[in-house]
């Protein structure tokens, strides 16, 4: 058997449907194929020699159900593109809504910075831990021993009787810090202006 096919291209609604016509040397039989590229539905018809006419033309009508599964499928792609750009419509809508809200709060933290800022001081204490027994001989400030030097950043103000500080971290956290070594010495942060 050699099968030869000959495309027929058909626009539906501006799809197209490819009919293929499949004929056989060796057959009675014509074969027919239309195929919805999109959506990829297709029908086979088989229109033989010594068919009824009744029998070919049901056949033939059998296309229209081709016809209703594309307007199906194409009403499908149409509500689901809907969907999609009401979707985005929503998301848009978010996005403005966020931006908006993000601005509103930078706006409040700025007039809560003007309404409550006040000028203060921070200090930056650099203390030794302890002394090692060990090693009497060994001073805090040693270039070959540099681990025998700590810092804090304080709110309290330092002082050679004080050994209780407010330590601050770099994330805002507040704890009390107990030097029970030596106050190396300090550095002054002075916070004049806002941020």
């Amino acid at each position: 058997m050699t099968l030869v096919t000959h495309p027929v291209a058909n626009t539906i609604e501006e799809e197209t449907l490819v009919t293929q016509l499949e004929q056989y040397t060796n057959d009675l039989c014509i074969h027919l194929r239309l195929t919805h590229e999109p959506s990829q539905f297709f029908k086979f018809i088989q229109l033989c020699r010594y068919q009824r006419a009744d029998q070919a033309l049901h056949q033939i009508s059998e296309t229209g159900k081709l016809l209703a599964a594309v307007q199906a499928w194409h009403n499908q792609q149409e509500s689901d593109l809907l969907l999609a750009q009401q979707l985005i419509d929503l998301m848009s809508d978010w996005l403005q809504a966020y931006i908006a809200w993000d601005n509103e709060c930078i706006q409040l933290a700025q007039e809560l910075i003007e309404a409550h800022w006040k000028p203060h001081m921070l200090y930056r204490l650099s203390y030794a831990p302890g002394i090692n027994p060990s090693q009497p001989e060994a001073h805090p400030l040693d270039g070959n021993r540099p681990q025998h030097v700590k810092s804090i950043v304080t709110c309290t103000e330092p002082n050679i009787g004080r050994i209780s500080y407010k330590n601050i971290d770099p994330d805002g956290e507040h704890s009390i810090q107990i030097i029970l070594g030596g106050l190396l010495d300090y550095e002054p942060l002075a916070f004049e202006s806002k941020p």
